[in-house]
């Protein structure tokens, strides 16, 4: 079976996002990125891939998901697949799957869609971007994972 793995830049106070969304004030050195880059290079936008000449090592997951919130980041922007190299799965009732036929768009009970999701032969699937609900206070993602 295939796993669900989340990955996201997280603060030491268990934030992913400032106050207002932002997400500038993590670190980032030249060791840190080339490890990034090298390691973890599949969560990186295909254009970063291009832009610094690096080739993901497509060895962490071969899907990514994501909520609409996460998705309007790159799709108001017209990066309609910010992950090309991946199979991209948006969950959204508000999305019409034909504007955005780059990806797959799914309006239906998104545990019930990963956990067949997770029983299709593959590698892993990688939870992309933040979340809110009114059970929980933390900011969501403005920024691509």
């Amino acid at each position: 079976m295939r796993s669900l793995v989340y990955y996201v830049a997280l603060s030491l106070d268990g934030r992913i996002a400032g106050p207002g969304g932002e997400y500038d004030f993590y670190p980032v050195d030249e060791e840190y990125s080339r490890q990034m880059n090298e390691e973890w290079g599949d969560g990186l936008p295909t254009a970063l891939h291009e832009a610094l000449g690096i080739t993901p090592p497509l060895t962490k997951w071969d899907t990514v998901v994501m909520g609409s919130a996460t998705y309007r980041i790159g799709a108001d922007v017209g990066v309609n697949d910010p992950y090309p190299h991946l199979r991209t799965v948006v969950y959204s009732q508000s999305l019409d799957p034909a504007a955005f036929p780059e990806v797959e768009v799914v309006a239906e009970d998104p545990v019930a869609h990963m956990r067949a999701l997770k029983q299709e032969e593959g590698g892993d699937i990688w939870l992309c971007g933040g979340g809110s609900s009114p059970r929980r206070s933390h900011p969501r993602s403005t920024g691509w994972c």
